[in-house]
């Protein structure tokens, strides 16, 4: 098996070692101790959370901030909408 330590499993997945960190702790990303104490990941169990991760992303939505000065207030309103369907 192939076996990668926490830095370099960080840097297979493309999370800061923090972030990874916090992964792990949630119970999204398996591992196994060293005898000496040190946690060690499979390749394989990296790979999967990859493919779970990109099945789970969500599409970013364009969002329209509208100011709120009232007269104004419909007419901002539908430039913002116009210029989300572009």
């Amino acid at each position: 098996m192939d076996f990668l330590n926490t830095r370099a499993a960080a840097e297979y997945v493309g999370l800061p070692k923090s972030s990874f960190n916090r992964t792990v702790a949630h119970g999204l990303i398996p591992f196994d101790l060293h005898p000496y104490g040190g946690r060690k990941f499979r390749r394989a169990d990296l790979d999967a959370y990859l493919a779970r991760a990109r099945t789970l992303a969500v599409p970013r939505r364009r969002v329209a901030r509208v100011p709120d000065d009232g007269s104004n207030l419909r007419r901002a309103y539908k430039l913002a909408l116009r210029n989300l369907s572009r």
